[in-house]
């Protein structure tokens, strides 16, 4: 069967005198704690970094805390290592040792050593005596919540301590306070909408009142990016904690990115949560110290172009142009025009990054044939397979043993299905984690209504779309991210821009997404638009409208084993089977068909029915013609592809279950294709 495999980098050996650095994992037993760079020594035990100040075998380009270390045969320091090897960060320390009632404003640029500060500062209030419950983190991106959880539990004397701390999305806890304190507590699918009832909850109940009163310490990170309603909410928890309790925010209005969005430049209505703090007194700290690259022209972008940023310059288009120039200038190589960009010769370390979401999809669809992965907003969340083929036929009852999920991982999790997944054990703890009854046993129940969220544990999915190859995506949604090389294509210089000074800080968050090369170019002009739900549209020379596919819920589980998409339960296993036979696919066409009240059928090359689109994608395409003025809506797009496989899984009480075949219906694990496309239809014809 064809196998999408990923494409892993070998670890860095030294050229000559040039000591490079390597990529390492670092794991305590089966527990992947950090992710670091650092220079590679050779000893006679073969390769080994430095990581606390102690030296450790390098294996698969990861080492185990729980192993031995080797600094008996530590080689004397070179120059070069000692000018690589960073001292203490006084700076950090300060901040991590605070008093637990200290409040602070930590200004933090990028590649400072932010999130190593908060979760030190967490571990240090733990292990000082104050109950993990009682800290709140409020994260900015989900994939960071992940990261500190495991930072948190590297740094404490009880490492299972992390798991009581509250590290969560702003709407993730603005929905505890709703659902904890209303028995009547809905979700509307608007998130300001949640923030705000969660902030009426705070302001007007008591219960709600008196539990913020018992938090000691809250976190705030990635607080330049905190507007409007949800600046107003996170001030008045601030305002319902006790005077005792302290508050740790993290920001960089260099990096204030998010007033506006991918695709347009929609100015987000009120204040922002740095003004509100700064009126409240909070001490004001600065990590100034750049940890995420050694390279001398990047740390001028990261401290000499920031500053540059922060500076109120009278002419803000003066300022775009300036720092522009700065970043093309302290690159280490062009990356030509957008039109041009081909990425058979990247690497899966390499970053490539652009403006706006219609670029992303177009010059994917254009490297179609080069496997890569995605960066953006939009997609449906990627719960990994593994889940859908451990458990998608599992009907014997709401509970499953240790011995029968380790029996199915053995003869299921391989090829595609493997992606991601590291052996069974560790996979059973995280679902033991969120669903434990025991520790030989899971509850099914708990695991479905768990992962059905729209917001799944971070354990269980993948921050790209796709299985390997070099990620390409929008500068807002690898806001946190980094790489070693990254390739940034900046939109040409207009004059006529409303909002220059955004413009420059996305340019300087792309281009500090580097760890060691940066390579810039230039986009072509945008003549993309949006319809109102978000599905990015253009016109083609040729009159057609081009339309964006693969949107979060443009294909559900009813699509794929419902009852009205196959006559039997045997042609739905067949199309399951397909998917995972040939995850990766080039000529997927989706046509409307009479049959199935005009919803889209998606076949292959081969007119073999694999899936219909759901009724969610022909509104959409519905929309698109109406916005663009074009009907009727075209009735076929060609073109669409698969980057891999995900899995769907149904909530106990999702109505959608009783569409579906068995054993779907009882289990609620399907298997789902990572579908994108920026397809080419004729609308307003008969095409």
């Amino acid at each position: 069967m064809p196998i999408a495999e990923s494409m892993l980098s070998c670890p860095a050996k030294r050229e000559g005198w040039k000591l490079t650095s390597v990529s390492v994992t670092v794991r305590k037993g089966r527990r992947i704690i950090d992710t670091v760079d650092r220079p590679l020594h050779e000893t006679v035990h073969g390769p080994a970094v430095r990581y606390r100040r102690r030296l450790w075998t390098l294996k698969n380009n990861s080492i185990d805390l729980d192993g031995p270390c080797l600094d008996e045969e530590i080689e004397p320091q070179t120059e070069l290592q000692s000018l690589m090897e960073d001292g203490p960060d006084l700076a950090q320390e300060e901040i991590i040792r605070l008093p637990v009632s200290a409040r602070v404003l930590v200004g933090a640029g990028p590649g400072s050593g932010k999130t190593h500060a908060a979760c030190q500062r967490i571990a240090a209030l733990i292990n000082g005596g104050v109950p993990a419950n009682r800290i709140w983190v409020v994260s900015f991106t989900r994939t960071a919540i992940v990261e500190f959880r495991n930072r948190i539990a590297a740094g404490l004397s009880e490492a299972a301590d992390a798991a009581s701390v509250r590290i969560a999305t702003l709407d993730s806890h603005a929905w505890a306070i709703q659902s904890g304190f209303s028995p009547t507590a809905a979700l509307t699918g608007d998130y300001n909408d949640n923030i705000r009832s969660a902030m009426e909850r705070v302001l007007s109940d008591e219960d709600a009142a008196e539990y913020l009163g018992t938090l000691q310490h809250l976190i705030v990170d990635e607080a330049q990016d905190v507007l409007g309603i949800r600046a107003e909410f996170i001030g008045h928890i601030i305002d319902q904690l006790s005077p005792g309790a302290g508050v740790t925010v993290f920001a960089d209005a260099a990096q204030s990115i998010f007033s506006f969005t991918e695709d347009e430049n929609n100015q987000s209505p009120g204040a922002s949560l740095l003004a509100l703090l700064k009126a409240k007194s909070f001490q004001e700290r600065e990590l100034k110290r750049v940890h995420r690259t050694r390279d001398p022209r990047l740390r001028q972008i990261f401290t000499d172009v920031r500053r540059s940023l922060l500076t109120n310059h009278p002419h803000p288009q003066k300022q775009y142009e300036n720092v522009r120039q700065a970043i093309s200038r302290l690159a280490h190589a062009p990356a030509g025009s957008l039109n041009d960009l081909d990425l058979t010769s990247m690497s899966d370390r390499t970053l490539v990054l652009m403006r706006r979401r219609a670029e992303v999809l177009d010059r994917s669809s254009r490297n179609g044939g080069v496997q890569h992965r995605l960066r953006m907003s939009g997609l449906p969340v990627r719960l990994l397979p593994w889940l859908a083929a451990v458990f998608w036929d599992y009907t014997e009852g709401t509970k499953i043993s240790w011995s029968l999920f380790e029996q199915r991982w053995h003869s299921r999790v391989q090829g595609a299905i493997a992606v991601h997944a590291s052996t069974a054990m560790e996979a059973w703890s995280h679902l033991q984690e969120i669903a434990g009854i025991n520790p030989r046993t899971i509850d099914l129940r708990v695991l479905r209504n768990v992962l059905g969220r729209s917001t799944p544990p971070m354990l269980f999915c993948s921050a790209e779309f796709g299985d390997a190859g070099p990620i390409i995506g929008t500068v807002h949604a690898s806001k946190g991210r980094e790489a070693d090389e990254v390739h940034l294509f900046m939109p040409a210089p207009d004059p006529e821009c409303d909002s220059p000074g955004e413009e420059a800080r996305v340019a300087f968050v792309g281009a500090t997404r580097a760890r060691q090369r940066l390579c810039v170019g230039e986009s072509a002009p945008n003549f993309s638009s949006s319809a109102a739900s978000g599905r990015v549209f253009r016109f083609t020379r040729k009159g057609n409208l081009q339309v964006e596919i693969g949107r979060t819920k443009d294909l559900q589980a009813a699509g794929l084993v419902g009852q009205r998409t196959f006559a039997s339960v045997e042609a739905a296993q067949a199309a399951q089977d397909s998917w995972c036979q040939q995850p990766l696919r080039q000529q997927l066409i989706a046509r409307q068909q009479q049959t199935l009240d005009y919803e889209y059928e998606l076949t292959d090359g081969d007119d073999v029915r694999l899936a219909v689109m759901s009724p969610q994608f022909k509104r959409g395409v519905e929309e698109v013609a109406q916005f663009a003025k074009r009907w009727p809506p075209a009735r076929t797009f060609p073109y669409i592809r698969s980057l891999g496989l995900r899995s769907i899984v149904l909530p106990t009480d999702q109505v959608e279950l009783e569409t579906l075949h068995d054993p779907w219906r009882s289990s609620g694990f399907v298997i789902a294709p990572l579908l994108i496309g920026y397809s080419s239809g004729r609308f307003g014809g008969n095409g």
